[in-house]
């Protein structure tokens, strides 16, 4: 087996040469992010979202949060209509979910969520000057105070590199984050 390898396209012209963390290094996008928030127990969490809000039997999130009202209406659109309990559950872990990403757009330029339901997310964020070990590092910040149970991070693959180049990669539409803003493609609402 060779350490080497090479991507060829149109019949034959290299686009690149090299080794597989070479390949990655050079061609990849960045780096994926995987966030879980710990799932809150019935008997904490009232207490867990008054934490967050500080107001008794209701939630004004314009007044309890630093997200912009794009971010806000973005949630209360994934909440309407739940049960109390399940709402608060779903207030809990939505805030903690988008407070890591805002958190994220203070390093990073820019953060895309690529996916996201229940208390789960996957973003992906450029590469910059940081080592994976940089990223890591930054998770495990985030991990004490917005509740992360577990999280991974790695590099693009091999296979997202190997379809860019050879023009099969899926147009994704993904919701960016910049600092302090908000982008929603027109197309994917959410």
């Amino acid at each position: 087996m060779s350490t080497k390898m090479g991507i060829m396209v149109k019949g034959g012209i290299f686009k690149c040469f090299g080794s597989a963390q070479h390949i990655k290094n050079k061609f990849g996008t960045g780096f994926i992010i995987e966030i879980k928030i710990r799932e809150a127990k019935d008997t904490e969490l009232w207490a867990l979202v008054q934490k967050h809000f500080g107001v008794e039997n209701s939630y004004v999130f314009e007044k309890t949060t630093q997200f912009e009202a794009r971010i806000i209406e973005a949630i209360k659109t994934r909440i309407s209509g739940q049960k109390t309990s399940e709402l608060y559950r779903q207030i809990y872990c939505l805030v903690n979910l988008y407070s890591c990403i805002h958190e994220l757009t203070k390093t990073f330029e820019e953060v895309e969520l690529l996916e996201q339901y229940g208390n789960y997310m996957r973003l992906r964020v450029q590469r910059l000057d940081k080592s994976i070990g940089q990223i890591f590092g930054l998770i495990e910040q985030l991990k004490q105070r917005f509740d992360v149970e577990s999280y991974s991070v790695s590099q693009t693959t091999l296979e997202q590199i190997f379809q860019s180049f050879a023009d099969l990669q899926f147009n994704e539409k993904v919701t960016k984050f910049k600092s302090q803003t908000i982008e929603i493609d027109p197309e994917n609402k959410q």
